[in-house]
């Protein structure tokens, strides 16, 4: 296994050469935070000396003041240095799990060329925090199972199943009266060959929205309220069918919601999203509302399986993958998570039998 890539954001003025403002952000923050500047270098572990003269210097640059020393009240942030830290803050939520799927990806990629020597187990999947999880326990156990993920949509992952270009496909269907029509989306990668499906967990859709719900937002129909702001998913997703499914028996036109606003390609991206600002209300799993301090409402449960193909079962990648999702250590990292419910998890099913299944569940 090689290591993996670690890709971030860096903050850097466009001059000759070039400022990085990443290490004068981080003493701002650290100044906000405490009001006193010989405390915030110790806390960004610079000597005080180093961190006035990086002020300084990043005062030349900006050409402006960006922290006052106030008698009585210690070091203290000007306005323009506030917005900064907050446009850092903001841009940071929003950027971190783009930059996270383009790591993934190339990581993927690059386990992808190792796996000639060494197999590899090749996960594509929709995005969820279960997934997530898998990655944990792989980071937590180093010279145990590999997998190489990818997160694509559910109709994505399991069109590359078909095509033998991944060994395990995640995907979501939603409980009740929507799961055939997302079983019609699938239905051609779904019957091609004998597949097996695992169950990973339920799950809450819904609604996130600000605390305290300032727009008093209550269901799908208030999307269309010229004063909401909607934050949506990228086009071919589960999420966003699902979306527009609930939106059109809200009897509301589905297309003046999803055809306008931003998009994002994650649930944690829409629920930073939200959390900055810079829309009222998104849609997606609950665990993503609850980790950005958002108001969730509840409208949907959804089942996530894996698909493999029938003929890999006994295999001994398909049966290191079972034995992971098995394991304590994971079910502990399940249980942890707000809006899931892992009760049936690692229990396979043909197509027949996931049908005839009703394991929707009170979350």
């Amino acid at each position: 296994m090689i290591p993996d890539l670690d890709l971030s954001v860096r903050w850097q003025l466009a001059t000759e050469p070039p400022y990085d403002m990443g290490q004068l952000v981080q003493i701002l923050m650290a100044i906000e935070k405490v009001g006193n500047l010989a405390a915030a270098a110790k806390i960004c572990r610079l000597s005080y000396r180093h961190a006035w003269g990086m002020i300084r210097d990043g005062e030349k640059h900006l050409k402006t003041t960006l922290v006052q020393t106030v008698r009585g009240q210690g070091s203290v942030l000007t306005e323009l240095a506030q917005q900064i830290v907050v446009l850092y803050r903001r841009h940071e939520q929003l950027l971190h799990p783009h930059v996270q799927g383009v790591a993934q990806q190339l990581n993927a990629q690059l386990q992808e060329l190792y796996a000639q020597q060494r197999h590899i187990l090749r996960l594509h999947a929709s995005h969820g925090f279960a997934v997530e999880g898998l990655m944990r326990w792989q980071s937590d156990h180093p010279s145990g199972f590999r997998m190489a993920l990818q997160y694509r949509t559910g109709g994505e992952a399991l069109a590359l199943l078909q095509k033998k270009e991944c060994d395990v496909a995640g995907f979501q269907l939603p409980t009740g009266k929507y799961q055939d029509a997302m079983l019609r989306l699938y239905q051609d990668y779904l019957q091609s060959e004998p597949l097996l499906f695992v169950l990973l967990a339920c799950r809450r859709v819904g609604l996130f929205v600000q605390p305290h719900n300032p727009l008093q937002i209550q269901g799908m129909a208030d999307l269309v309220r010229p004063e909401v702001r909607v934050v949506n998913r990228q086009p071919g997703s589960g999420t966003r069918y699902l979306m527009r499914w609930l939106l059109e028996d809200a009897g509301v036109d589905a297309d003046l919601v999803l055809n306008y606003g931003a998009t994002e390609f994650t649930h944690m991206a829409v629920a930073a999203h939200v959390a900055s600002g810079m829309a009222d209300v998104g849609f997606g799993i609950e665990t993503a509302a609850r980790r950005c301090g958002l108001e969730f409402i509840s409208l949907e449960q959804e089942r996530y399986f894996f698909a493999f193909y029938q003929d890999m079962v006994n295999s001994a990648i398909i049966q290191s993958f079972l034995s992971v999702l098995r394991s304590p250590d994971y079910k502990h990292y399940m249980q942890q998570l707000a809006g899931y419910e892992s009760e049936h998890m690692g229990t396979i099913y043909t197509l027949e039998q996931l049908l005839q299944q009703d394991l929707s569940v009170s979350l």
